[in-house]
């Protein structure tokens, strides 16, 4: 039998150091945006989708791979059959090394929990703000957006006459907006831009 030197934690290998590492960069990222999209006196529409859609995409995707890279190590130990090596996390709150992790874990868990949510909240406000409407697609979206700054609507958000109330029709919205983004990507919009959801 094959003796294995890394006796410590799963998450001793390389896949889960490159996603924790993947977490880390992504929540200093999301709070320094955070700090600057709240210090500007007018929301800028890209720190916007940086701060509340790409690094909360990254900061999941590093959970997935520490996560991945534990799973992966604990295959790898079981394969060996060593026992040194325990294949499987063990937890005993008398040892006074594993109480220090459960608390490490039990706080930046708890830590990155209220990061997510807060994000995905401000998301969803982000995502349905006059902003994001209509600047974050400027050049496709410019003469739609001046007409409505100058209008008697520009009292009123988009989504109030564009997007019906309740999850079922933010769901529709969001998948229709998908769609809009791969017709810009590809240059194949009509002009003028038809409303979104034409029947509420």
């Amino acid at each position: 039998m094959t003796k294995d030197n890394r006796s410590g934690g799963l998450y001793r290998n390389a896949i889960s150091y490159f996603g924790g590492l993947v977490v880390i960069i992504s929540a200093l990222f999301i709070l320094f945006f955070l700090l600057v999209n709240f210090s500007l006196a007018q929301p800028n529409p890209y720190i916007g989708i940086f701060t509340y859609m790409i690094f909360p995409g990254f900061l999941t995707l590093g959970i997935v791979i520490f996560l991945y890279g534990m799973l992966h190590e604990s295959r790898r130990r079981r394969k060996l059959g060593t026992e040194e090596a325990r294949p499987y996390p063990a937890l005993d709150l008398n040892i006074p090394s594993q109480r220090r992790k459960f608390g490490f874990i039990l706080v930046g868990g708890s830590f990155l929990a209220l990061l997510l949510a807060f994000v995905g909240y401000n998301s969803y406000l982000f995502t349905e703000s006059v902003t994001f409407c209509g600047k974050v697609c400027h050049t496709v979206m410019k003469p739609e957006y001046t007409a409505y700054k100058n209008g008697p609507h520009a009292r009123v958000a988009c989504v109030e006459c564009h997007v019906g109330s309740g999850v079922s029709w933010y769901v529709k919205s969001k998948l229709s907006g998908a769609q809009q983004v791969l017709a810009v990507a590809l240059h194949d919009y009509p002009t003028p831009i038809p409303v979104p959801i034409k029947n509420l």
